[in-house]
Protein backbone atom coordinates (compact mmCIF):
# COMPACT_ATOMS: atom_id res chain seq x y z
CA UNK A 1 0.00 0.00 0.00
CA UNK A 2 1.47 3.66 -0.83
CA UNK A 3 0.73 5.76 1.85
CA UNK A 4 -0.12 9.18 0.98
CA UNK A 5 2.80 10.57 2.89
CA UNK A 6 5.69 9.31 4.20
CA UNK A 7 8.65 10.99 5.65
CA UNK A 8 11.77 11.67 3.72
CA UNK A 9 14.17 9.53 5.76
CA UNK A 10 13.81 5.60 5.83
CA UNK A 11 13.71 3.75 8.90
CA UNK A 12 17.21 2.91 9.01
CA UNK A 13 18.56 6.62 8.96
CA UNK A 14 16.23 7.30 12.06
CA UNK A 15 17.27 4.22 14.01
CA UNK A 16 21.19 5.41 13.53
CA UNK A 17 20.18 9.09 14.35
CA UNK A 18 17.67 7.81 17.24
CA UNK A 19 20.83 6.19 18.79
CA UNK A 20 22.81 9.40 18.21
CA UNK A 21 20.13 11.55 19.81
CA UNK A 22 20.71 10.16 23.34
CA UNK A 23 23.38 13.14 23.08
CA UNK A 24 21.63 16.15 23.89
CA UNK A 25 20.81 18.63 20.94
CA UNK A 26 20.17 22.56 21.71
CA UNK A 27 17.07 24.34 19.95
CA UNK A 28 19.37 27.11 19.49
CA UNK A 29 21.57 25.55 17.27
CA UNK A 30 19.18 23.81 15.31
CA UNK A 31 17.58 27.26 15.00
CA UNK A 32 20.69 28.43 13.58
CA UNK A 33 21.31 25.82 11.22
CA UNK A 34 17.65 27.53 9.48
CA UNK A 35 18.78 30.76 9.83
CA UNK A 36 22.04 30.44 8.36
CA UNK A 37 20.40 27.99 5.38
CA UNK A 38 17.36 30.28 4.51
CA UNK A 39 19.41 33.80 5.06
CA UNK A 40 16.93 35.32 7.53
CA UNK A 41 18.04 36.94 10.92
CA UNK A 42 15.80 34.57 12.46
CA UNK A 43 14.13 31.57 12.89
CA UNK A 44 12.68 30.39 15.94
CA UNK A 45 11.44 26.79 17.09
CA UNK A 46 8.06 26.95 18.34
CA UNK A 47 5.84 23.52 19.22
CA UNK A 48 3.58 23.74 16.34
CA UNK A 49 2.42 26.32 13.19
CA UNK A 50 -0.90 26.68 15.25
CA UNK A 51 1.49 28.38 18.20
CA UNK A 52 3.55 30.09 15.94
CA UNK A 53 0.00 32.02 14.34
CA UNK A 54 -1.48 32.66 17.20
CA UNK A 55 1.27 33.95 19.82
CA UNK A 56 3.20 36.06 15.97
CA UNK A 57 -0.72 37.95 16.20
CA UNK A 58 -0.72 38.34 20.09
CA UNK A 59 2.77 39.96 19.64
CA UNK A 60 2.00 42.12 16.66
CA UNK A 61 -1.55 43.33 16.59
CA UNK A 62 -4.27 44.41 18.54
CA UNK A 63 -7.62 42.98 20.02
CA UNK A 64 -9.27 45.10 17.33
CA UNK A 65 -7.34 43.38 14.52
CA UNK A 66 -9.06 41.93 11.85
CA UNK A 67 -7.50 38.76 10.56
CA UNK A 68 -8.41 37.75 7.10
CA UNK A 69 -8.00 33.87 6.36
CA UNK A 70 -8.31 31.92 3.25
CA UNK A 71 -11.69 29.62 3.93
CA UNK A 72 -9.92 26.98 2.05
CA UNK A 73 -7.36 26.00 4.53
CA UNK A 74 -6.58 23.88 7.72
CA UNK A 75 -9.25 24.05 10.33
CA UNK A 76 -6.08 24.90 12.61
CA UNK A 77 -5.37 28.03 11.16
CA UNK A 78 -8.62 29.51 11.79
CA UNK A 79 -8.35 28.12 15.78
CA UNK A 80 -5.36 29.50 16.05
CA UNK A 81 -7.00 33.24 15.04
CA UNK A 82 -9.67 32.60 17.69
CA UNK A 83 -7.21 31.72 20.49
CA UNK A 84 -5.66 35.07 20.02
CA UNK A 85 -8.81 36.86 20.81
CA UNK A 86 -8.61 38.84 16.94
CA UNK A 87 -11.32 39.21 14.94
CA UNK A 88 -11.82 36.51 11.89
CA UNK A 89 -12.50 37.08 8.58
CA UNK A 90 -13.23 34.34 6.02
CA UNK A 91 -12.51 34.85 2.12
CA UNK A 92 -13.06 32.57 -0.67
CA UNK A 93 -10.73 30.60 -3.09
CA UNK A 94 -9.83 31.97 -6.45
CA UNK A 95 -12.32 30.55 -9.10
CA UNK A 96 -9.32 28.92 -11.07
CA UNK A 97 -7.03 28.54 -8.00
CA UNK A 98 -6.43 27.08 -5.12
CA UNK A 99 -5.09 30.69 -3.17
CA UNK A 100 -7.02 33.45 -1.73
CA UNK A 101 -9.25 36.02 -3.99
CA UNK A 102 -9.59 39.56 -3.40
CA UNK A 103 -13.36 39.47 -3.04
CA UNK A 104 -13.42 41.52 0.47
CA UNK A 105 -16.06 43.66 1.49
CA UNK A 106 -13.80 45.88 2.47
CA UNK A 107 -10.06 47.03 2.32
CA UNK A 108 -7.47 45.60 5.30
CA UNK A 109 -6.15 48.76 6.85
CA UNK A 110 -2.58 48.92 8.65
CA UNK A 111 -3.96 47.51 11.65
CA UNK A 112 -5.01 44.40 10.20
CA UNK A 113 -3.46 41.08 9.60
CA UNK A 114 -3.30 38.91 6.47
CA UNK A 115 -2.96 34.46 6.82
CA UNK A 116 -1.88 33.54 3.69
CA UNK A 117 -2.00 29.77 3.44
CA UNK A 118 0.30 28.43 0.22
CA UNK A 119 -1.79 25.22 0.18
CA UNK A 120 -0.30 21.99 -1.31
CA UNK A 121 3.05 24.25 -1.76
CA UNK A 122 1.52 26.97 -4.34
CA UNK A 123 3.19 30.48 -3.45
CA UNK A 124 2.00 34.19 -3.34
CA UNK A 125 3.80 37.08 -4.53
CA UNK A 126 3.24 40.48 -4.21
CA UNK A 127 2.02 40.50 -7.67
CA UNK A 128 -0.34 37.87 -6.39
CA UNK A 129 -1.70 39.79 -2.98
CA UNK A 130 -5.72 40.24 -3.44
CA UNK A 131 -6.28 43.94 -4.00
CA UNK A 132 -8.34 44.38 -0.76
CA UNK A 133 -5.05 43.08 1.63
CA UNK A 134 -2.38 45.16 0.43
CA UNK A 135 -2.37 47.39 2.80
CA UNK A 136 -2.17 44.56 5.87
CA UNK A 137 -0.09 45.72 8.75
CA UNK A 138 0.97 42.06 8.90
CA UNK A 139 1.19 39.29 6.45
CA UNK A 140 1.75 35.79 7.54
CA UNK A 141 2.89 33.23 5.59
CA UNK A 142 1.74 29.67 5.98
CA UNK A 143 4.20 27.76 4.56
CA UNK A 144 3.03 24.30 6.67
CA UNK A 145 2.92 22.44 3.05
CA UNK A 146 5.79 23.94 1.95
CA UNK A 147 9.38 23.73 1.77
CA UNK A 148 11.07 26.99 2.47
CA UNK A 149 13.63 28.96 -0.06
CA UNK A 150 16.23 31.82 0.51
CA UNK A 151 13.53 33.13 -2.59
CA UNK A 152 10.84 32.76 0.18
CA UNK A 153 12.35 34.86 2.70
CA UNK A 154 13.26 37.54 0.19
CA UNK A 155 9.26 38.88 -0.02
CA UNK A 156 8.90 39.11 4.15
CA UNK A 157 9.42 42.86 5.09
CA UNK A 158 10.02 43.57 8.71
CA UNK A 159 5.92 42.93 9.94
CA UNK A 160 5.60 39.69 8.27
CA UNK A 161 6.27 36.14 9.28
CA UNK A 162 6.39 32.99 7.47
CA UNK A 163 5.74 29.49 9.63
CA UNK A 164 7.30 25.99 8.34
CA UNK A 165 5.93 22.79 10.23
CA UNK A 166 7.87 19.57 10.97
CA UNK A 167 4.26 18.43 11.59
CA UNK A 168 3.24 14.96 10.38
CA UNK A 169 2.50 14.88 6.36
CA UNK A 170 4.19 17.87 5.73
CA UNK A 171 7.59 17.58 3.50
CA UNK A 172 9.70 18.29 6.04
CA UNK A 173 8.44 15.85 8.80
CA UNK A 174 10.77 15.88 12.23
CA UNK A 175 8.53 14.18 14.74
CA UNK A 176 7.38 17.64 16.05
CA UNK A 177 7.27 21.44 15.59
CA UNK A 178 7.90 24.16 13.34
CA UNK A 179 9.57 27.22 12.75
CA UNK A 180 8.52 30.53 12.84
CA UNK A 181 11.08 32.71 10.99
CA UNK A 182 11.18 36.84 11.06
CA UNK A 183 13.54 39.99 10.01
CA UNK A 184 12.36 41.76 13.37
CA UNK A 185 14.35 40.99 16.30
CA UNK A 186 11.69 42.63 18.91
CA UNK A 187 8.95 39.42 17.12
CA UNK A 188 12.32 37.32 17.83
CA UNK A 189 13.02 37.80 21.44
CA UNK A 190 9.01 38.38 22.40
CA UNK A 191 8.89 34.78 20.82
CA UNK A 192 11.67 32.75 22.43
CA UNK A 193 10.66 34.64 25.98
CA UNK A 194 6.67 33.33 25.26
CA UNK A 195 8.03 29.80 24.49
CA UNK A 196 10.07 29.77 27.70
CA UNK A 197 6.53 30.46 29.45
CA UNK A 198 4.71 28.04 27.53
CA UNK A 199 6.96 25.30 27.46
CA UNK A 200 5.75 22.17 29.86
CA UNK A 201 9.07 21.11 32.01
CA UNK A 202 10.93 18.78 30.35
CA UNK A 203 10.36 14.90 31.54
CA UNK A 204 12.24 12.09 30.85
CA UNK A 205 9.14 9.83 30.63
CA UNK A 206 7.56 12.33 27.73
CA UNK A 207 11.00 12.34 25.38
CA UNK A 208 10.75 8.37 25.94
CA UNK A 209 7.20 8.81 24.73
CA UNK A 210 7.96 11.11 22.30
CA UNK A 211 10.40 9.58 20.74
CA UNK A 212 8.74 6.01 20.92
CA UNK A 213 5.90 7.69 19.09
CA UNK A 214 8.02 9.16 16.40
CA UNK A 215 9.76 5.83 15.12
CA UNK A 216 5.80 4.34 15.79
CA UNK A 217 4.78 6.57 13.25
CA UNK A 218 7.29 6.18 10.80
CA UNK A 219 7.46 2.40 11.07
CA UNK A 220 3.95 2.84 10.05
CA UNK A 221 4.11 4.67 6.81
CA UNK A 222 6.23 1.57 5.54
CA UNK A 223 4.37 0.58 2.32
CA UNK A 224 3.78 -3.03 3.75
CA UNK A 225 2.45 -1.77 7.21
CA UNK A 226 0.55 0.30 5.91
CA UNK A 227 -2.35 -0.57 4.77
CA UNK A 228 -3.34 -2.85 8.36
CA UNK A 229 -2.47 0.42 10.48
CA UNK A 230 -4.48 2.82 8.37
CA UNK A 231 -6.95 0.72 8.33
CA UNK A 232 -7.14 -0.29 12.14
CA UNK A 233 -6.62 2.85 12.96
CA UNK A 234 -9.84 4.57 10.87
CA UNK A 235 -12.36 1.87 11.95
CA UNK A 236 -12.01 1.96 15.57
CA UNK A 237 -11.65 6.17 15.85
CA UNK A 238 -14.54 6.03 13.26
CA UNK A 239 -16.45 3.24 12.44
CA UNK A 240 -16.33 3.77 8.25
CA UNK A 241 -14.03 2.90 5.78
CA UNK A 242 -10.26 4.28 5.72
CA UNK A 243 -10.93 5.54 2.31
CA UNK A 244 -13.74 8.01 3.17
CA UNK A 245 -13.23 10.43 6.18
CA UNK A 246 -10.47 12.81 6.94
CA UNK A 247 -9.34 13.85 9.92
CA UNK A 248 -9.91 17.48 9.93
CA UNK A 249 -11.67 18.29 12.99
CA UNK A 250 -14.54 20.64 12.66
CA UNK A 251 -13.61 24.74 14.30
CA UNK A 252 -17.17 25.45 15.43
CA UNK A 253 -16.05 25.79 18.92
CA UNK A 254 -12.35 25.94 20.40
CA UNK A 255 -11.24 22.16 21.18
CA UNK A 256 -9.65 21.62 24.43
CA UNK A 257 -5.33 23.03 24.22
CA UNK A 258 -3.47 20.27 22.94
CA UNK A 259 -0.05 18.97 23.41
CA UNK A 260 0.97 21.38 19.79
CA UNK A 261 0.64 24.24 22.19
CA UNK A 262 3.16 23.46 25.04
CA UNK A 263 5.54 20.30 24.37
CA UNK A 264 9.19 20.87 23.44
CA UNK A 265 11.09 18.92 21.17
CA UNK A 266 13.56 15.87 22.01
CA UNK A 267 17.13 15.84 20.78
CA UNK A 268 15.98 13.51 18.24
CA UNK A 269 13.22 16.08 16.85
CA UNK A 270 16.12 18.48 16.61
CA UNK A 271 18.52 16.50 14.75
CA UNK A 272 15.96 15.54 12.27
CA UNK A 273 15.13 18.84 11.88
CA UNK A 274 18.78 20.07 11.58
CA UNK A 275 19.43 17.04 8.94
CA UNK A 276 16.49 18.76 6.98
CA UNK A 277 17.74 21.91 6.46
CA UNK A 278 20.70 20.22 5.17
CA UNK A 279 18.84 18.40 2.32
CA UNK A 280 16.48 20.71 0.88
CA UNK A 281 18.01 20.95 -2.10
CA UNK A 282 17.59 17.35 -2.57
CA UNK A 283 13.95 17.28 -1.30
CA UNK A 284 12.92 19.84 -3.50
CA UNK A 285 14.57 18.31 -6.64
CA UNK A 286 13.13 15.34 -6.23
CA UNK A 287 9.42 16.38 -5.32
CA UNK A 288 9.83 18.32 -8.94
CA UNK A 289 10.59 15.21 -10.39
CA UNK A 290 7.71 13.47 -9.21
CA UNK A 291 5.16 16.61 -10.03
CA UNK A 292 6.55 15.98 -13.32
CA UNK A 293 6.11 12.46 -13.52
CA UNK A 294 2.06 13.42 -12.44
CA UNK A 295 1.80 16.16 -14.77
CA UNK A 296 3.54 13.70 -17.88
CA UNK A 297 0.86 10.98 -17.32
CA UNK A 298 -2.63 12.60 -16.39
CA UNK A 299 -2.24 15.92 -18.62
CA UNK A 300 0.18 14.97 -21.24
CA UNK A 301 -0.78 18.14 -22.89
CA UNK A 302 -0.23 21.07 -20.10
CA UNK A 303 1.52 23.89 -21.07
CA UNK A 304 2.31 25.20 -16.86
CA UNK A 305 5.77 24.80 -16.50
CA UNK A 306 7.60 22.49 -13.74
CA UNK A 307 7.15 24.35 -10.26
CA UNK A 308 10.25 25.11 -8.67
CA UNK A 309 8.93 24.86 -5.64
CA UNK A 310 8.57 21.62 -3.93
CA UNK A 311 4.63 20.10 -3.17
CA UNK A 312 3.20 18.35 -0.59
CA UNK A 313 1.08 16.33 -2.67
CA UNK A 314 -0.27 16.31 -6.35
CA UNK A 315 -4.02 17.57 -6.10
CA UNK A 316 -6.36 17.00 -8.74
CA UNK A 317 -9.90 18.52 -9.50
CA UNK A 318 -12.58 15.53 -9.71
CA UNK A 319 -16.38 16.58 -10.16
CA UNK A 320 -17.52 16.04 -6.86
CA UNK A 321 -20.58 13.29 -6.84
CA UNK A 322 -17.39 10.77 -7.75
CA UNK A 323 -14.36 11.70 -5.95
CA UNK A 324 -15.04 9.41 -2.86
CA UNK A 325 -15.64 6.93 -5.47
CA UNK A 326 -12.82 7.23 -7.44
CA UNK A 327 -10.56 7.89 -3.78
CA UNK A 328 -12.35 4.29 -2.77
CA UNK A 329 -10.59 2.86 -6.38
CA UNK A 330 -7.16 4.28 -5.66
CA UNK A 331 -7.26 2.56 -2.43
CA UNK A 332 -8.39 -0.73 -3.57
CA UNK A 333 -5.21 -0.57 -5.90
CA UNK A 334 -2.77 0.37 -3.64
CA UNK A 335 -3.06 3.90 -3.64
CA UNK A 336 -3.91 6.18 -0.38
CA UNK A 337 -5.02 9.42 -1.12
CA UNK A 338 -6.36 13.04 1.37
CA UNK A 339 -9.35 14.94 0.55
CA UNK A 340 -7.41 18.25 1.95
CA UNK A 341 -9.95 20.74 3.05
CA UNK A 342 -13.52 20.26 4.78
CA UNK A 343 -14.85 23.33 4.10
CA UNK A 344 -15.65 24.98 8.09
CA UNK A 345 -18.30 23.90 9.40
CA UNK A 346 -21.19 26.27 10.26
CA UNK A 347 -20.57 28.46 7.26
CA UNK A 348 -22.88 28.83 4.07
CA UNK A 349 -21.20 27.18 0.71
CA UNK A 350 -22.69 30.53 -1.08
CA UNK A 351 -20.59 33.12 0.90
CA UNK A 352 -17.26 31.19 -0.07
CA UNK A 353 -18.38 29.03 -3.68
CA UNK A 354 -15.11 28.30 -4.77
CA UNK A 355 -14.14 27.26 -1.98
CA UNK A 356 -17.17 25.04 -0.76
CA UNK A 357 -16.09 23.80 -4.46
CA UNK A 358 -12.50 23.11 -3.79
CA UNK A 359 -13.61 20.81 -0.61
CA UNK A 360 -15.39 18.45 -2.66
CA UNK A 361 -13.49 18.17 -5.47
CA UNK A 362 -9.60 18.39 -4.45
CA UNK A 363 -8.19 14.80 -4.60
CA UNK A 364 -4.37 14.80 -3.25
CA UNK A 365 -2.30 12.12 -4.71
CA UNK A 366 0.71 11.20 -3.22
CA UNK A 367 3.77 12.68 -3.69
CA UNK A 368 6.55 11.53 -0.80
CA UNK A 369 10.52 12.00 -1.75
CA UNK A 370 10.95 8.13 -2.32
CA UNK A 371 7.86 7.47 -3.83
CA UNK A 372 8.27 4.87 -6.56
CA UNK A 373 7.47 5.82 -10.53
CA UNK A 374 5.49 2.60 -10.86
CA UNK A 375 3.48 4.00 -8.05
CA UNK A 376 2.52 7.03 -9.98
CA UNK A 377 1.97 4.86 -13.31
CA UNK A 378 -0.44 3.13 -11.12
CA UNK A 379 -2.59 5.70 -10.24
CA UNK A 380 -2.21 7.93 -13.17
CA UNK A 381 -3.76 4.26 -14.81
CA UNK A 382 -6.76 3.69 -12.42
CA UNK A 383 -7.64 7.42 -12.60
CA UNK A 384 -7.95 7.32 -16.51
CA UNK A 385 -10.05 4.24 -16.77
CA UNK A 386 -12.06 5.74 -14.11
CA UNK A 387 -12.87 8.59 -16.06
CA UNK A 388 -13.30 6.28 -19.44
CA UNK A 389 -15.61 4.12 -17.71
CA UNK A 390 -17.56 6.92 -16.07
CA UNK A 391 -17.51 9.52 -18.92
CA UNK A 392 -16.25 12.29 -16.81
CA UNK A 393 -12.97 14.80 -17.01
CA UNK A 394 -10.64 15.38 -14.03
CA UNK A 395 -8.34 18.56 -14.78
CA UNK A 396 -5.43 20.06 -12.62
CA UNK A 397 -5.64 22.65 -10.12
CA UNK A 398 -4.41 26.10 -12.23
CA UNK A 399 -1.27 27.87 -11.09
CA UNK A 400 -1.68 31.77 -9.49
CA UNK A 401 -2.24 34.12 -13.02
CA UNK A 402 -2.97 30.88 -15.34
CA UNK A 403 -6.40 31.17 -16.41
CA UNK A 404 -7.20 28.33 -18.71
CA UNK A 405 -10.09 25.89 -20.23
CA UNK A 406 -9.57 22.54 -18.00
CA UNK A 407 -8.16 20.46 -19.89
CA UNK A 408 -10.42 16.97 -21.03
CA UNK A 409 -8.57 13.79 -19.91
CA UNK A 410 -11.49 12.05 -21.56
CA UNK A 411 -11.96 14.03 -24.73
CA UNK A 412 -8.85 13.44 -25.80
CA UNK A 413 -8.45 9.71 -24.47
CA UNK A 414 -11.35 9.50 -26.56
CA UNK A 415 -10.24 11.56 -29.67
CA UNK A 416 -7.00 9.27 -29.45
Amino acid sequence: MIPRHRPSFGMGHLVYQFLLGMFPAKIEAAEEIWATRLKVPHAIWVPSGRYAICRSLEFATSDECTVYTPAFTCGVVREAVRRSGRRLKLMDSEQNGLLMSGNADRSATRHDAVILSEVYGLRYSDSDLPTALIDAGMRIFDMAMSVPTQNDMQRLRKSDVAIVSFGLGKPLYAGWGGLLLTHDQQMADWMRAQRCIDLAPKRLVRSIRQNAELLLRSAAHVPACYALIRTLQDRLRRGSSPVIADGNSADDQLPPMSRDWSHGPTSLHLTLASNLARGTDRIISQRRQLFRSYETLLFPDSSVPVPDAAFSHYPIRVPGLHRDTLRAELWENGIDTATLFEFPRGERPESFPNAHRHSHEILALPLWNSLPVQAIATACRVIRDFCLKNQISISPFHWPGEIESDRKLVDRQSAA
